[in-house]
Formats: structure tokens, sequence, C-alpha cells
């Protein structure tokens, strides 16, 4: 007996252990801890769980202080006050959200309490038990949930078409505000509804027609509808319809196409007479611009409005050209036409910066438009339109003072008209590109062979300057058909700037241009001052046209392409008169010719100046051989005068007087000895470039009584008469 009380006891613990071991695992998982707070000792007790999620290390002493020192300051004193007066003085139950900070890390943690009160056997309150919920992220997921909610709502009732939410069994769940004021009805009047019970309603209120239940009781078992048009009173509307993902309702949109509608059928009525009058326009005549004469006339027309411009856009200019003008029900060609860029345009506030079309139905009072649109006076309406492709602004069409006010039609048959026309241009431009593909082709061809040629021939070593310029004259003539002009070349050292083949021309075919102070006169000269190509078809119009030169010929037209060599003018290809007059593909053509010449003249400079470098080196051998023979012989003569005169001073038999005389010139050979050897390293300074002059006063006759000297006593031992001979006195031959 003893045995099985023991046994008992122990499976009865090992219970108790068991469950108390999943009473924590369950408090852990579900982030409860539960409290035990004696209401007289004002002290409490805790799960570990609790611990944990109040931060609190074990063996601390737990008060009612402690726990209200855990609470976020913003809300400590509301809950002192509610377990003080609400809880244990009203003797509620502790049912309560509130904000703790975990004591170790800090952190802010959302909690749920829940607490009961328990009396002794006097009535005497004692205990309040209960437990404490981590809801940290029930609480971050309730406001995840909520804003997107909020977020739901207001895209739901911000969206334009109707939207109507159904249940399986048709009721009405939610409406947006676009369906009711759509069906001119109130929340109220519908909601919790059964669908159908509305339709047959319309239908009988003559609203609706009778074969718009049929499909709506498709939609309401499920069916999938697809853009189902519906007349409702003057209304047409389209509607689409489709369970929901999870197939617990029917989601409904309607959407109200009656202005599309009539616009489409407008569409229809204007665009087999615009396309028809389109194409009679571009068989007529062929002419782009014909056909833009043609859009702009009909536009006016088709939008009721008194005048019309159009601006084209000029790829080569980079500018918006205003060539004509619809006024007075006729088109005008303008002959002194204008030219705008984009900006202005925006400036003057009839072009968006989205390039898009632009409506202004007011008085318009900006100067910037009104000096652009100047056949205007007064504005009170306008319509821009830009004709875009490819995101670039190819046209502008300008359209003012309609009787009313422009409208959203007028821009769609606008934009109808000039695709259009547009469509016509590319297809005209496209049959224009087909036939001179071949053209463009044969020509490349064409100038690629030139420069092989061309290029073949320069590297030949022995052609000359002139020989290079007229191989390039006769190619620039022969590429760009120009009736004549010139090949020039810089002189790299005088500047001199020769010219050579001027053709059919009065001056002859090698000619020099000399630089002035502000550089070479004339077209001739301008794109050697400023090291840029250039043409113009109107010469005398050019800023660097002179008579004196230019003016002696009969140009029609010029080009002028400068042949650089790393930015260094080394000449220029001069053209003229050319049948048609120059373009930019001339200049390329040069230029390229103009490298080419560039090249040539680099090389042959160099090759000259390789020649005379070698004849310079050789002559300067020569020099040094002669000069050195010459050097010997010099150093000769004082030499001779420096020992002689030393074995006379040897002997002892001569005079003082002779003595102090041969000293004399003993000291003079070495001075002059001493001046040769100067001289030597004087001349190494000199190739060297280290040689700096200092000037002196000289006297001619000192240098000829020390010559003398040195010579007089050798020509008395060989009977020579020698005398000194001083054509000036000493003081005229002084060279200062």
């Amino acid at each position: 007996t003893i045995f099985d009380d023991v046994s008992e006891r122990i499976t009865n613990e090992q219970k108790k252990r068991e469950q108390e071991y999943i009473l924590r695992e369950a408090q852990r998982i579900a982030n409860v801890g539960y409290f035990v707070l004696d209401i007289q000792k004002g002290t409490w007790e805790s799960s570990d769980t609790l611990d944990k999620i109040f931060g609190f290390d074990k063996g601390l002493s737990k008060t009612i202080k402690t726990w209200e020192q855990t609470i976020h300051p913003n809300e400590r004193m509301e809950m002192a006050a509610y377990l003080k007066d609400f809880v244990i003085k009203q003797q509620n139950k502790f049912d309560k959200n509130y904000t703790v900070l975990n004591q170790i890390s800090g952190e802010a943690r959302n909690v749920h309490g829940i607490g009961e009160l328990f009396f002794d056997d006097d009535g005497e309150l004692v205990q309040l038990i209960g437990t404490i919920q981590d809801i940290t992220e029930q609480v971050k997921y309730q406001k995840v949930l909520e804003d997107s909610r909020a977020r739901f709502q207001e895209i739901f009732q911000g969206v334009g078409e109707g939207i109507l939410y159904l249940s399986n069994d048709g009721k009405i769940l939610e409406v947006n505000k676009s369906l009711l004021s759509i069906v001119n009805k109130e929340l109220k009047q519908i909601k919790g509804l059964g669908f159908q019970q509305i339709i047959v309603q319309m239908i009988a209120e003559g609203k609706l027609n009778e074969d718009v239940l049929t499909e709506v009781e498709k939609g309401i078992k499920g069916s999938i509808l697809k853009n189902l048009e519906v007349r409702f009173q003057d209304k047409i509307l389209q509607v689409s319809s489709a369970p929901t993902y999870d197939r617990t309702g029917i989601v409904a949109v309607f959407r109200d196409i009656t202005n599309e509608k009539r616009n489409e059928q407008d569409l229809l009525l204007h665009k087999e007479r615009l396309e028809r009058l389109l194409l009679i326009a571009q068989q007529k005549t062929g002419s782009v611009q014909r056909v833009l004469y043609n859009a702009l006339e009909e536009a006016v027309k088709l939008t009721s409005a008194h005048n019309g411009y159009m601006f084209i856009y000029s790829a080569e200019r980079s500018k918006f050209t205003h060539f004509t003008t619809f006024t007075g029900g006729k088109i005008k060609f303008l002959k002194r036409r204008k030219d705008y860029e984009l900006e202005d345009f925006q400036q003057a506030g009839f072009v968006s910066e989205a390039n898009t079309p632009l409506v202004i139905n007011d008085k318009i009072e900006n100067k910037d438009l009104l000096n652009i649109l100047s056949k205007e006076k007064y504005i009170k309406a306008l319509l821009s339109f830009p004709v875009v492709v490819d995101d670039e602004v190819k046209a502008l069409l300008v359209l003012t003072n309609k009787r009313g006010d422009f409208t959203n039609d007028d821009i769609i048959q606008v934009n109808l008209l000039m695709d259009t026309v547009w469509k016509i241009i590319e297809k005209q431009e496209y049959q224009f590109q087909l036939l001179t593909a071949k053209e463009k082709a044969e020509e490349s061809e064409r100038f690629s062979l030139s420069l092989a040629k061309i290029s073949r021939k320069l590297i030949e070593p022995d052609l000359s300057i002139p020989e290079i310029a007229s191989l390039i004259y006769e190619t620039s003539l022969d590429l760009t058909s120009s009736s004549y002009g010139f090949v020039s070349s810089i002189d790299p050292e005088t500047g001199e700037n020769t010219g050579y083949h001027l053709g059919e021309q009065e001056i002859d075919q090698q000619f020099t241009l000399q630089p002035g102070a502000s550089g070479y006169k004339g077209m001739w000269g301008a794109a050697l001052n400023t090291g840029k190509s250039f043409y113009t078809n109107n010469p005398k119009s050019h800023p660097a046209f002179r008579d004196e030169y230019e003016g002696k010929l009969a140009l029609q037209n010029f080009l002028a392409v400068p042949a650089l060599m790393e930015k260094k003018v080394m000449g220029e290809i001069i053209l003229a008169n050319k049948e048609g007059g120059y373009s930019r593909k001339d200049i390329s053509i040069v230029e390229e010719l103009g490298n080419i010449y560039s090249l040539a003249l680099h090389r042959k400079y160099t090759e000259e100046a390789l020649i005379k470098a070698k004849e310079k080196a050789i002559e300067s051998d020569r020099l040094k051989s002669s000069f050195l023979a010459n050097m010997s012989h010099e150093i000769r003569t004082p030499m001779n005068g420096i020992v002689g005169f030393t074995e006379f001073l040897a002997k002892e038999n001569i005079t003082p007087e002779k003595r102090a005389y041969y000293a004399k010139i003993v000291v003079q050979s070495s001075h002059q000895l001493l001046s040769i050897v100067n001289d030597i390293l004087d001349i190494s300074k000199i190739e060297t470039g280290q040689f700096v002059l200092t000037p002196e006063v000289f006297n001619i006759n000192d240098l000829i009584m020390i010559t003398f000297t040195l010579f007089e006593q050798r020509a008395k031992e060989q009977a020579i008469s020698l005398f000194p001979k001083k054509a000036l006195s000493d003081s005229l031959a002084l060279i200062e």
C-alpha cells in the first residue's frame, strides 16, 4: 500500500510538471504572461513570459510602482488612475490596451491586460489575477489593414467609372459615387436590394431595354460580361462584370461612353470627306507644302475658325518657319517668312511643355503671342495643335476666333486631319527616298572612288605643292559641280597664302594673299581667320564680302573650307558658282578633301624640313672642319710670338729695354692666344644655344697695333718691310 501511494504521488508530480511545461510553452507561443497582484501588500508576481515582455530581471522586486514605471510616459497617469480608481476602487474587471517600454531594450510594446478581482471570506479585496499579452504585431497588422481599406475606399470612390459589388445571390453590397451619379440614385435607395429587382424597376420606368435583364441574369450566375453596351435614358453605358477571385461575389463596372459614341459618329461623317480632299490635293501637285496648305484650309472649315496659321519645322535651320496663313476665306503665301524656336511658342503660351493640343477660350493679351500671330489684333479663342512624330514637333497648326468656344471635338477632328495629312506626307517622302536611293548610292560610290584615287596619287613622293593643290582643286570642282575656285597653301614661315587655279578669271593661276594686321581679308580669308567652314548662296550679304576682292568676280554663291592639321590652318579650298547653290552636303564633301589636303601638305612640309635639316647638318660638318683648320693656324701665330720672344728673353746680352720690350710682346701674344681660346669656347656656346652677347667699346687702332707687334720681329728677321697704317684717329676708331 505504501508503495502504491508513493507511485501514485510520483505519477501525479510528473503530470503536474508536464502540465506546467505545456502551459509555459503555450504562453511563450501566444506571447501571453500571467500575473498575481497582492492588493494588500502592493506587490505582484509574474511568469517568465511576462518578465520577458516587460524586460524584467529575475529576482526583481515587483510593486505597483514598478508596473507604472514600465508604462509609456504618455499613458502612465491614465493607467495608474485606471488601476486605482476604475479597477480597485470601483471593483471592475481589468481589461485595457496600453503601451509599455521594455526595460532592457527600451522598445515600445503594445499589450492587452485582462484581470479578475478576488475577495476573502470577509469580502475584503485581496488579489487581482490576470494575463498580459504582447499585441504589438497585431496592432501593426491592424494599422496596415486599416490603411489598405482607406486607400481602397479612396480609389473605389474616386475612380471615374461606376463600380457595383454584388453578393452571389444578387444583393447590392457596395456602390461607388460614380455609379450613383450615372443612375441618379442615392445609396440608401439601392443598398441591400436585389440588382435584378432594380433592373426590372428601371425597365418598367422605360429607362432600360428588356433584353438587358437576360444579360444581367447571366452576370449574376457567374458568367463574365465584356463591354456590354446598355442604353440608359439618354446615356450609353458600357458594362463589364466578373466574379471576384475568391468567388464570394461579383464586381460590375459601368462606363459612360455617350460622348465617345457621339464623337465616333461625327468622325465617321468627316473621315471620308477629309481623306478624299487630301488625296485629291496630293494627286494634283505632289508638293508637301501644297498638302499642308489644303490641310490648313480644311482645319479652318472643320472647326469654324476665322483664321489659321501653319508653322513647319526646318531641320536645316533647326527652327519653325511661318510660311502660310488662312484668313478672309483664302490661303495667303508669305514671301517674307519668319523663323521661331519651339521655346518662342512655349513662352508665348500656345504650346505646352508636353507638346499636347492646347485650347484657350478666353481673351488673350499675351504680347509675345500677338506678335507671332501678327494678323491678329484681338483673340478670344485659340486652338494650338502640334504635329508630333517620333516625339519631335514637325509642324504647328494654330486656329483662332471660332464662332463660340473650341471643344474637345475640335481637337479630335484636327487630330484625324493632321494624322491623315502626315501619313500622306510620309508616303510621299518614302516614295521620294526610293527614287533617290539609287542616285545617292551612285554618288556615294563616286565620292569614295574619287577619294581613293586622289589618295593614291598624293602619296607619290615627287609631287610638288602646286601639283598637290591642282589634284585637290580638280576633284573639288568635279564632286561639287562648281564652276571655279582655287586651292591655297600657307607658307609656315611667312604666312603667305598662295593660291592655285582660279579658272576662267583674269587672275593668274598662281597668286599670293598677304595677311594683314587683323588676318586675311575678304571672304577668301574668312575661313583662314576662323578655322571654320562656311557657304553662302548670297555672297554680297556675307559680312566678310569685299568689293576689292570678291567684287571683281561674278560670284553667285561661295564656299570656303580650311585645311586643318591639329587645329592649325594649313591652307584652304575655295569654290564658287555651283548651279542651284551650295548646301551642308557640299561642306561635308569638301571637308573630307580638306582633311586629305592638310595631310598631304603636312607630309610635304615635313619632307622639305628633313631635307633642309640634312643639308644643314652636312654644311655644319664642312664648316667645323674648315674652322678647325683655321683655328690651328690662328693658334700657331700667337704661339710663335710667345716661343720666339721667350727665347730672346733667355739671352744674357740683351739690354733691359729690349728685355722689357720682348716681355711685352710675350704678354700680348698670350692675351691673343687666350682670346682665340675664348672664341672657340664662344662658338661652342653658340652651337648649344648658351652664348650671351656682352656689348663693349672696341678700338680698331689698338687691334692694328697688337697685330703689328706680333709680326714685327719676324718681319725684321726675314727682311720684310712691315709697318702699321692707321686710317682713323684714335677718337674716330672707337666702335660702341
